[in-house]
């Protein structure tokens, strides 16, 4: 699915981040 574990990482950080 995730081709490196940064880009899910990158996701939720910018997901958490955005609140």
């Amino acid at each position: 699915m995730a081709r490196k574990p940064d880009d899910s990482y990158a996701l939720v950080v910018v997901i958490i981040g955005s609140e």
